[in-house]
């Protein structure tokens, strides 16, 4: 059979894409996009100071997920590791199992990495707009208007909700967001332990523990309630410390640490029950005991956080997003999970990596579906 004659209709233009938030899930497409040379920005509602400090703390990295980043970046597994894992400034490599020589860096397997580190060595060279909250957006033609608080106007042929669990670009579509929160009451504490002056026998209490364990998160049960400790960033100077002190929640009418309802504001406001609850428990290892000290806690920054899901919108709702708005969901902003356990982290990773691929493909098609 002969081959059809070529089609005289010239090249549809690369989309022009604007990709709404600058956490993972965006950079990552933003990489993704910059590899096949498809033009894109990236706009961010912080300014870059603020973007630069914030996510200050770890996550587990899974291979599937970070494996394509390596060509993103041109980097092999052992550098990706060495710039990112959470105890690389001691030497180690992130292995949460046991940082030994039978678990070398240079394997493909999952490790904690600092997030705050991530997002800068995937920023670079990307083209981000700080400071730009969006404000409405609308749909003409196959062309939708992006207008932010600042007055600017951008035109998108394809825009990139990855804004997180509140996205805006959700709420102006109006769509359903549901989030289920699950019954536990969880406080997340953060500390600087220093290896001089007051806090010398905490960081070496620190650096025991972590060498007995042979792994950079810790954990003690207590009954139902479960004590858990992480390093975010640990040198021979200082410890970066998350902990984080949770338990089944609700198992009271009024119970003081369950506030599913709280507003996003009200996360930073610490119950003096709390502190009551972290003073009675006992026979504590030495380093728990250092860190879930009441009286210490008191000066740490505490948040508290709901573990919540969201399940991701009706296949009808993504159609009409895309059709009537151009609009596609990402990470997030599509389906949001329970914030301990790195998941949604690593599923942001996966989905901006399948969702460039396939604009690429349409691209080398000839860009018919713009």
């Amino acid at each position: 059979m002969p081959s059809p004659p070529p089609s005289n209709r010239p090249p549809m233009p690369p989309p022009q894409i604007s990709i709404i938030g600058a956490g993972i899930a965006a950079l990552t497409l933003g990489r993704s996009l910059a590899r096949h040379s498809i033009p894109y920005t990236i706009f961010e509602r912080d300014s870059a100071e603020t973007a630069r400090r914030r996510h200050r703390y770890g996550i587990t990295l899974e291979p599937q997920a970070y494996r394509p980043l390596l060509d993103y970046l041109d980097l092999d597994a052992k550098a990706f590791r060495d710039r990112l894992a959470v105890d690389g400034g001691v030497g180690g490599t992130g292995y949460q199992g046991g940082n030994t020589a039978s678990s070398p860096a240079s394997a493909m397997q999952a490790f904690r990495a600092n997030r705050q580190k991530l997002e800068a060595l995937l920023s670079q060279d990307l083209h981000v707009r700080y400071e730009h909250v969006l404000s409405s957006l609308a749909r003409s033609g196959d062309t939708t208007t992006l207008t932010f608080a600042n007055g600017q106007e951008v035109k998108a042929n394809l825009v990139i909700a990855a804004d997180g669990v509140h996205s805006s670009v959700r709420n102006l579509l109006s769509m359903k967001a549901e989030l289920k929160t699950l019954p536990y009451a969880v406080y997340r504490g953060k500390r600087l332990i220093k290896a001089a002056e007051d806090a010398a026998q905490a960081y070496q209490l620190l650096f025991h523990a972590v060498q007995k364990e042979g792994g950079i998160v810790l954990q003690h049960r207590q009954g139902q309630t479960l004590l858990q400790i992480q390093i975010d960033d640990l040198t021979a100077e200082q410890a970066d410390v998350t902990y984080t002190y949770s338990r089944p929640g609700g198992r009271e009418p009024q119970d003081p640490l369950f506030k599913p309802s709280r507003s996003k504001s009200d996360a930073r406001e610490t119950p003096t029950a709390l502190f009551d609850e972290v003073a009675q428990l006992s026979s504590l290892p030495d380093i728990f005991a250092e860190v879930f000290d009441a009286e210490k806690m008191r000066k740490d920054r505490l948040l508290n956080w709901l573990m919540r899901s969201l399940p991701p919108p009706t296949e009808a709702e993504m159609t009409r997003a895309v059709q009537e708005n151009g609009v596609v969901l990402l990470g997030d902003s599509a389906h949001a999970m329970p914030i301990l356990g790195s998941y949604g982290a690593n599923a942001a990773i996966e989905d901006a990596v399948a969702l460039g691929e396939c604009i690429a493909d349409e691209e080398l098609k000839g860009g018919e579906d713009w």
